[in-house]
């Protein structure tokens, strides 16, 4: 018995092992402070055998009863459990009787008697303490047990949560990568340089959109840093970009003002066509021309996270047979890269909407 105590003890990893002894030391000094008070002296010899004897106790219920069969198999659990509690109350009966010489407290002060005289005059008080002794260390069992298995569990569901997580994340890049396959991107910059050398003379403001919408597609279909991030000065220069083509196509008429507190450091980096998304859902089912209600976007570029921000009035009329699927999308994607730590809240009722999202600036 001892041999597989001392064999499942070895095979307990060292800062478990560690924390082991920490409790049981804990454990030792709280009753030799009791046991002075008490008695007013420890019978160390006594108490070195009880500590021994329970911790002893402790591992037997947790190899043979609590491991094997607690929470699925009770009948052998309670059967193990009642051996065990039997085994080791009559190797304690057995061994204060005929080993034991040493006087004992028996209940009030000044008094002391003879372990073998308490289990002959006293057996029912003598029992009852061995068997609360032996419930108490049963309750540690208890408690660790639970405590471990509620860990193991905690320490699962989050490996299984970082494993969904990865599992998005790179279908999200397969997605990206997809996409990006589907258009020849030298194709479409040749086209779009032809398109801005023949306007440029001609209707330069036509010249100047196409140059901003060049740089947009050129920033989508650019590759990501190794991490699946790009660098935030790139998405708020597209942001720009943006805002400038629907100037360019509603001139005066356009209500919309956008405002960056702060500069982004060259270690500063978001995921692509994050802040690009909620931008285009703005511009498409935002009122654009509303000067009481124009649409309002703010970033805020803190040490290490970005505070995004838009407002605007909803318009009356429009297509919403696919309202809701860009941000959806976006959801997934931050959930798959940054997991709990960002923030996505939307706020919309009939007339308005107000979205706010919070970025970390690394991973």
């Amino acid at each position: 018995m001892f041999a597989q105590i001392q064999r499942y003890l070895q095979q307990i990893p060292s800062q478990e092992a560690r924390k082991h002894l920490i409790v049981w030391a804990a454990l030792w000094v709280f009753e030799t402070v009791v046991g002075s008070v008490q008695m007013g002296s420890i019978p160390w010899a006594l108490f070195i055998v009880n500590s021994v004897y329970f911790m002893a106790y402790f591992y037997a219920m947790l190899i043979w009863a609590f491991k094997p069969y607690f929470a699925t198999h009770w009948t052998n659990f309670f059967r193990q459990l009642l051996f065990i509690t039997a085994c080791f109350l009559a190797a304690k009966i057995l061994f204060d009787y005929f080993v034991i010489g040493i006087t004992v407290y028996a209940g009030t002060p000044n008094q002391v008697i003879l372990i073998r005289d308490r289990i002959e005059k006293q057996t029912m008080a003598y029992l009852t303490w061995e068997i609360w002794r032996l419930s108490q260390s049963l309750i540690y069992v208890l408690l660790y047990w639970y405590g471990k298995r509620l860990a193991a569990e905690e320490k699962q569901s989050r490996k299984q949560e970082q494993q969904q997580r990865e599992t998005e994340k790179k279908l999200y890049e397969a997605q990206i990568a997809y996409l990006r396959s589907q258009i020849n991107p030298h194709f479409l910059f040749n086209a779009l340089n032809y398109f801005y050398a023949q306007t440029r003379h001609i209707q330069p403001q036509v010249a100047e959109g196409v140059g901003y919408l060049s740089d947009i597609m050129r920033y989508s279909f650019k590759d990501s840093l190794p991490n699946g991030l790009v660098p935030l000065a790139d998405e708020l220069d597209q942001i720009q970009n943006f805002i400038q083509i629907y100037r360019l196509r509603f001139e005066d008429t356009l209500q919309v003002f956008f405002e960056q507190v702060g500069s982004p450091k060259a270690t500063d980096q978001i995921i692509p066509l994050s802040l690009l998304t909620l931008v285009e859902n703005a511009f498409k089912y935002g009122d654009l021309h509303d000067a009481d209600s124009p649409l309002i976007m703010q970033a805020v570029i803190q040490e290490k996270a970005l505070r995004f921000q838009i407002q605007n009035r909803i318009k009356l009329q429009q297509d919403t047979s696919n309202t809701g699927v860009g941000l959806q999308n976006l959801s997934r994607r931050l959930e798959a890269v940054y997991g709990a730590a960002y923030q996505l809240n939307i706020y919309q009722d009939e007339t308005d909407f107000v979205c706010e999202m919070v970025l970390p600036l690394s991973l």
